[in-house]
């Protein structure tokens, strides 16, 4: 196999260059390799962008699904994808100082500033591989060090020379929003925030790094639909009368493109940016959100074989540039309550009377609030506990397919109740497992929800994927140590403890993590995924009693001797009670 089979260039730049390649006196020469530096001296940025990038590592994939990716109440404002010239991005930090293609233009063409440290100066030699950088492709994360290495790392080098040009020009020190070494990241393992596959980011020293720019990377089989690219179309649709209403539209190239944007969207809100280039190996287009929350999107860039090469990367430096200098969040801190159709829907069979049947549903995981509306079915896989049999149809794309369990906060809507709930989702078999067994633990201590422990909501299971939630009432504070737990409080969680213990519950855990405090200042406990079903105590001799007894300095024989535990009043009685009280309320004095 030669080289060019394999995609490498054989012949190589050395020697002096200049923006007029045709009359510099530079030549082609075998097994010699220029090392890139940009500093004084060496080669300007637009003799290094007009070089031929290596071709990509062969795909051999075939097209896949797009995950189903929820929608935030922040995102309900964004509707329509626009096409939008990139090369009218512009910034103006101060009068007659602009931001624009232009002033871009005038550093690519110019010897620039040195912005990277000096091991990182011959990176981008194209002339050899770099290390790390696979020629093969077996999956799609094999794809992000190659376009980082080809296309995205450069520019966002680049754009630091730019921004430092920028404010230099005014005699301004750079913002200290915008300082920081301009550098993009692979992200190829689970990551706290988002699903993105590339980060264009500040670095600075003894800071973490902060996002400017977001990559989502496909490979192109994924990306398309019939032999068609799905950014192609994204961008045939945008150039339409009144742009592409992805809300709206049917049909299978265009569910593939609403997908995208979805998850795009999610990690807009994730990351509080407004920059995001939606990218496959041969292709990539330039999205961001304009002032009125609508996404805008470029032209379509070829990765190789361009006739506009140097260009598109002009572009693309703008484009990191602008991220830059305009940090921020892409969406106000406040959701909007009164967004139109639901992130993703559930089922619930019906629950007489239906005054108490719940209708909508929301979770909140970090700023992202997702919306779920409960639609009735019309037979109960589990009539004993009917409340139980709710499914999830899609998924709520809260984490990485291969996380653990991810614990959101949110409420339930009831007709004119309102209540707080914890949901679990475990997206892996190990930790749907675990929920699995938490749920089981729960139904054994029915009759001390809402009382010792959190009342049960249901376990939701995914239909698409498997994945699944497990929703539990708001428990209330967490508890910081024992200690600061009164005598009283003490005896009651104890007391608590006792009797799981006599349903056959025994904890694992009793730690102050696991402990809550209610409203009324009474200890709830809480995960049980860890929990023994099968636990025979032996009361005064029982190893965990007499662990947790020690830690709260109580002595467990004279608790155990104070009185017998008993058996709390069942919570669904206390909520129907409730219920009926706030319903008598509400026709006497109206709406509250």
């Amino acid at each position: 196999m030669t080289d060019r089979e394999e995609g490498r260039n054989d012949y190589r730049y050395c020697g002096v260059f200049s923006p007029d390649i045709s009359s510099t006196a530079s030549f082609l020469c075998r097994n010699q390799s220029l090392t890139m530096s940009w500093h004084d001296g060496g080669p300007t940025y637009n003799d290094y962008f007009s070089r031929t990038r290596p071709k990509c590592p062969p795909d051999d994939s075939i097209g896949t699904t797009i995950t189903n990716h929820t929608e935030a109440d922040e995102g309900y404002r964004t509707s329509a994808v626009l096409f939008h010239d990139t090369s009218n991005l512009s910034h103006l930090i101060a009068p007659g100082v602009k931001l624009d293609l232009a002033f871009v233009q005038s550093v690519l063409s110019s010897t620039g500033p040195d912005t990277v440290r000096s091991s990182q100066r011959s990176m981008w030699d194209w002339a050899d591989w770099r290390v790390g950088v696979s020629k093969w492709a077996d999956g799609e994360p094999a794809y992000y060090p190659w376009l980082e290495w080809a296309v995205y790392a450069p520019a966002a080098h680049a754009a630091g020379a730019v921004r430092d040009k920028l404010y230099a020009s005014t005699d301004q020190a750079v913002p200290l929003s915008c300082q920081g070494t301009s550098t993009i990241r692979c992200v190829t393992a689970n990551h706290p925030k988002g699903v993105t596959d590339i980060i264009h980011e500040l670095e600075r020293e003894n800071q973490a790094p902060v996002a400017c720019t977001l990559h989502e990377v496909k490979r192109a089989a994924v990306l398309t639909v019939d032999e068609v690219s799905v950014l192609q179309d994204l961008v045939t649709w945008a150039r339409s009368n009144g742009g592409f209403k992805f809300r709206e539209e049917a049909g299978r190239s265009q569910e593939k493109a609403r997908r995208l944007l979805f998850q795009a969207m999610d990690e807009l809100l994730h990351y509080d940016v407004a920059h995001i280039v939606l990218s496959t190996q041969h292709h990539y287009v330039l999205l961001s959100l304009s002032p009125t929350y609508q996404f805008l999107i470029s032209r379509l860039y070829k990765i190789n074989d361009s006739s506009t090469q140097l260009q598109d990367i002009t572009d693309l430096v703008l484009f990191y540039a602008h991220a830059i200098v305009n940090p921020g969040a892409p969406y106000s801190q406040q959701p909007d309550s009164t967004s139109g159709s639901p992130v993703f829907r559930v089922s619930i069979p019906a629950f007489p009377p239906h005054l108490f049947q719940p209708y909508e549903a929301l979770f909140r995981n970090g700023r992202l609030t997702h919306r779920a509306k409960l639609s009735p079915v019309k037979k109960s896989t589990n009539p004993s506990f009917p409340a139980l049999s709710l499914r999830f149809h899609g998924d709520g794309g809260l984490n990485r397919a291969d996380a653990d369990v991810v614990i959101s906060f949110g409420r339930l809507v009831f007709w004119f109740l309102d209540a707080r709930v914890v949901a679990k989702t475990a997206n892996s078999p190990r930790a749907s497992q675990r929920l699995s067994h938490e749920f089981k633990a729960y139904n054994i201590m029915w009759a001390f929800q809402g009382v010792a422990i959190p009342t049960l909501v249901g376990l939701y299971t995914n239909n698409n994927n498997g994945s699944s939630v497990l929703i539990l009432s708001h428990a209330g504070a967490p508890l910081g140590t024992f200690e600061a737990l009164t005598l009283a409080q003490r005896r009651t969680l104890l007391s608590h403890i006792v009797c799981l213990h006599q349903t056959g519950i025994q904890h694992n855990d009793i730690e102050p993590r696991n402990v809550m405090l209610s409203p009324s200042s009474a200890p709830v406990i809480i995960d049980f995924d860890h929990a023994s079903l099968d636990h025979i105590c032996q009361g005064k001799s029982c190893t965990e009693l007499l662990e947790v007894a020690q830690r709260l300095g109580l002595n467990l024989a004279d608790e155990l001797g104070r009185s017998k535990p008993t058996t709390p009043i069942s919570p669904t009685l206390v909520a129907i009670l409730a219920s009926l009280y706030f319903l008598v309320i509400r026709f006497v004095w109206g709406k509250t």
